[in-house]
């Protein structure tokens, strides 16, 4: 029972260091977004407003995979540390 809890937080390890890594390649582009969602806010101007709009939705359609790929891993990791749990408590 040991060994497979053993595994299990190993796998999760690995999931946290791949969402890890993946939140730090997604940081500078939602950075870049908020900064858009920002000017967006307070501008009122409606062509400057459709450019902006055109730029996030593209920036979301580019960040979609990988931030489906980073949600995935989450669910991953928290069946796991579920399963870790449960052989805990037994």
């Amino acid at each position: 029972m040991a060994v497979i809890s053993i595994l299990f937080v190993l796998i999760s390890v690995i999931y946290y260091e791949q969402v890890i890594s993946q939140a730090l390649f997604l940081r500078p582009s939602f950075k870049k977004m908020e900064e858009y969602i920002g000017v967006l806010f307070v501008s009122n101007d409606e062509k400057e407003i459709k450019e902006y709009m055109s730029k996030v939705n593209i920036l979301e359609s580019e960040l979609l995979e990988s931030v489906k790929a980073m949600s995935n891993a989450f669910l991953l990791i928290q069946v796991l540390c579920f399963f870790n749990l449960m052989y805990f408590f037994s």
